[in-house]
């Protein structure tokens, strides 16, 4: 009989996820959440969940978001999945959205792709941010054992990735998404630099959903 092993996947999704033959790779989960039963095909770090149901899942997602709305930041503006999202999100209520760009062109692209709802959203340009100075500050002083120079840090604080960050550390918003312009490591590294991990907190993971009719795939790894 192949070994067993079990963990918990998500807490309130699985109670508990038991590996059953690990040369195929393949896995129950039992929920008594969605009260069904699925297989799981495991690829590396990918999940494909047969026959779930995905979009209770989205579902599950959108209404913990407008119960506890947040405020995001989108770093990638002018780009189109982004801001279309947005314009759902906004439209929806799930979340109160702080967009990153040039408020002309933002307007100007949500206007050509005829989204009704990004009035709603905050603009912050980071070529004309009067909290330009004070991020830099900030950045400077967070940096200054790895030499950051004020210099340095004026020009970092119009990045929109580190702009987002710095919006985040002072309290301006709770989180910040991005990735679909920019690379895993541009993504991680201002919200290490600045942000950074809770006190004895070394791992850091991330985990992305799919959502592909009729399967629901995630993926994660451990940084």
């Amino acid at each position: 009989m192949a070994p067993q092993f079990d963990f918990c996947l998500h807490g309130e999704l699985f109670d508990y996820y038991r590996l059953i033959n690990t040369k195929k790779g393949i896995a129950q989960c039992y929920s008594n959440y969605f009260f069904y039963f699925c297989k799981v095909e495991i690829t590396k770090h990918t999940y494909i969940f047969k026959n779930y149901k995905t979009m209770d899942l989205v579902q599950q997602i959108i209404e913990r978001a407008k119960s506890n709305k947040q405020r995001i930041v989108l770093p990638e503006a002018t780009e189109e999945r982004t801001l279309r999202a947005a314009d759902m999100v906004l439209a929806e209520g799930v979340a109160d959205i702080i967009l990153i760009g040039n408020p002309g062109e933002i307007n100007s692209l949500a206007e050509q792709w005829g989204l009704k709802n990004i009035d709603k959203a905050t603009i912050v340009d980071p070529e004309n941010n009067p909290k330009s100075e004070e991020y830099a500050a900030l950045l400077a002083e967070l940096r200054k054992k790895k030499g950051m120079t004020i210099e340095q840090a004026r020009e970092l604080v119009k990045n929109p990735l580190y702009l987002g960050c710095m919006i985040i550390k002072t309290g301006g918003a709770d989180g910040q998404i991005s990735g679909a312009l920019s690379t895993t490591a541009d993504t991680l590294r201002p919200a290490l630099q600045i942000i950074k991990c809770s006190p004895g907190i070394h791992l850091r993971k991330w985990c992305y959903v799919a959502h592909l009719r009729p399967e629901a795939v995630w993926s994660g790894m451990a940084l």
